[in-house]
């Protein structure tokens, strides 16, 4: 019996040395996991950084791709062409090269092509610039493009676009992106693409229309919050958009698109999404097998799904769109109402030259938001992250070549849209409001457009915010705050709504500042020819916000709203059929 006692006593609970190596294994595998998610992270913000410097490597290149072929031949600015840029070397110091020569980045890269005196051509002349978080992306960016040719009469130009920035989430890893496509002009004409035969060039003509996607974004900041008993990283509102463009010399080739409204959310690597996009081409070249007019949809008109995404069980994050997108695009070599129509909207053209037109129109609210029913407190409702009601009327695009007796004719770009109310940022729904609050920023009645003609006896290019109708307020604590020109920027910073519920303060609060959109100011007056015109309206709201909502002291919702309504453009270019 001594012996049975004495041997219980020996195994009553752990020694300090047993306690000490459970409590040291404990926090080897806590520091494996957090360097293991600390180096994820960063990852991933590597994948943010390139991409968005992929986004801007391709912007850059379909500016340069509107251009006139002799803006390819000029190429840059000869006072430019420095040693001071890194990817410019001295051909004459450093190769053997005649004096005045430099390449792209080594003895072995193409000479680049320069003129002296050159007039602004975005993104040729100047051939740098920086792009960044004023943009809406993560951080900044430096972008450089060059024109190389070593002989021209043999070989095509190449464009090359290189976006880098500076610093880097992962030490070693490639600080810059590069992008780079050949223009040619076959026997002297300004595309092959348009030029397929043997024969003296025409003129030519390009022209788009484009409505971009306008989205809000949000997303757990830094170092913030989130919402509390949720796995939300980030999801997304996007609106509709459309898109149309002419191109034509012997033939002709015309693009269509539109997109209908959609959200996104990411709980996991995996995103999910809801929206859809219609496409139409045709082309009147015999040797590319494409129809000479497309229809889309191919009858009817398109309705396109809608859904809802959420995550979280008792506090939720939900992202939401109507059903019912209506939408059409035609892409027409020769406008004909009974067998080519184009546009989807108006009059159809029916004069047998290229047209392209689209239109979409969002059916119902686009909505974010977050329900808060298991806080340790109190239930609060659901509060609106963001809303985008639909619009009362379409988004349109339309490119259109019109001929004039005795001259070359033109090629008229037009796009039109309206956005529906905007609202960002709300009280939970359990809550009772200050008087007359719908929410910290309200956007409603907003409409723009812009157009462009290139050629002969083309009008004036213009660009154009609505003149009435549009209102946009910010709440600054006590009422709203009226923001009488949108082409201004603003700062609802800070804006907050404290209401006590019961024993309890809920604070609800936005903070942030929004640019001003930026009009592009029309043409010069009708010259008699335009050979290179741009009109365009930036987001009428843009910005990043801090949206919370704090109970008796503690953060239960902590995210940012990123904004960018998108913007409207209608460019062209022209040349004329060069002389025999």
């Amino acid at each position: 019996m001594l012996r049975l006692r004495t041997a219980i006593r020996r195994e009553d609970g752990f020694s300090l040395v047993e306690t000490v190596v459970a409590i040291g294994t404990i926090f080897v595998s806590l520091t494996a996991l957090a360097y293991t998610g600390t180096a994820g992270f960063r990852y991933i913000a590597l994948a943010r950084e390139r991409q968005a410097a992929s986004q801007i490597a391709d912007q850059l290149m379909e500016q340069a791709r509107a251009l006139s072929f002799s803006d390819m031949q000029n190429g840059l600015n000869s006072s430019e062409v420095t040693t001071a840029d890194p990817n410019i070397i001295d051909g004459a110091a450093q190769c053997a090269d005649p004096a005045g020569t430099y390449r792209f980045k080594s003895c072995s890269g193409e000479k680049i092509v320069k003129s002296s005196g050159l007039a602004n051509v975005t993104p040729l002349v100047p051939h740098t610039g920086t792009i960044g978080r004023a943009q809406r992306y993560p951080i900044d960016y430096t972008w450089r493009t060059y024109v190389t040719n070593n002989d021209p009469s043999t070989t095509a130009y190449r464009v090359t676009v290189v976006v880098s920035w500076s610093g880097g989430t992962v030490q070693g890893a490639a600080t810059s992106v590069q992008t780079q496509s050949l223009f040619a002009a076959p026997s002297g004409c300004v595309s092959g693409d348009t030029h397929p035969f043997p024969a003296p060039c025409q003129p030519f003509f390009f022209g788009s229309a484009e409505a971009t996607q306008g989205r809000i974004d949000i997303a757990v900041p830094e170092g913030g919050v989130g919402v509390a008993n949720t796995s939300f990283q980030s999801g997304a509102l996007i609106l509709p958009g459309a898109a149309s463009s002419v191109q034509q010399e012997q033939v002709a080739q015309v693009l269509g698109a539109f997109l209908q409204s959609g959200v996104e959310l990411v709980d996991s690597p995996v995103p999910q999404t809801v929206g859809g996009a219609q496409t139409t081409l045709a082309d009147s070249d015999p040797s590319s097998g494409a129809l000479t007019y497309a229809k889309a949809p191919a009858t009817g008109t398109f309705s396109g799904a809608g859904g809802a995404l959420s995550t979280g069980s008792g506090t939720t994050v939900t992202f939401s769109n109507a059903v019912g997108d209506t939408g059409e695009s035609d892409s027409a070599v020769a406008a004909n109402p009974a067998t080519a129509a184009c546009p989807p909207f108006g009059t159809p053209e029916n004069d047998s030259q290229p047209c392209g037109g689209s239109r979409v129109r969002q059916a119902g609210s686009l909505l974010a938001s977050v329900t808060l029913a298991d806080l340790p407190t109190l239930a609060l409702g659901s509060a609106t992250l963001a809303a985008i009601d639909a619009p009362s009327t379409d988004t349109t695009t339309f490119a259109n070549r019109m001929t004039v007796t005795n001259s070359a004719g033109n090629l008229q770009q037009t796009v039109s849209r309206s956005i529906g109310r905007v609202v960002i940022g709300g009280v939970p729904s359990k809550l009772t409001a200050p008087l007359g609050f719908n929410g910290f920023i309200v956007l409603s009645g907003y409409a723009d457009g812009a157009q462009s003609t290139v050629g002969t006896s083309a009008p004036g290019t213009s660009a154009a915010i609505a003149s009435s109708g549009v209102d946009l307020r910010y709440w600054n604590g006590t009422d709203y705050t009226l923001v009488p020109d949108l082409t201004q920027a603003f700062t609802p910073d800070t804006s907050s709504v404290t209401i006590a519920q019961g024993s309890h303060i809920v604070v609800v609060q936005l903070s942030g500042s929004a640019a001003g959109a930026i009009v592009t100011p029309p043409g010069s007056a009708a010259p008699a020819a335009r050979t290179s015109e741009q009109a365009s309206v930036s987001p009428p709201l843009s910005g990043d916000f801090r949206y919370s909502i704090t109970v008796d002291g503690t953060v239960y919702v902590d995210l940012l709203i990123s904004v960018d309504l998108g913007d409207v453009s209608a460019n062209g270019s022209y040349r004329p059929a060069p002389m025999p």
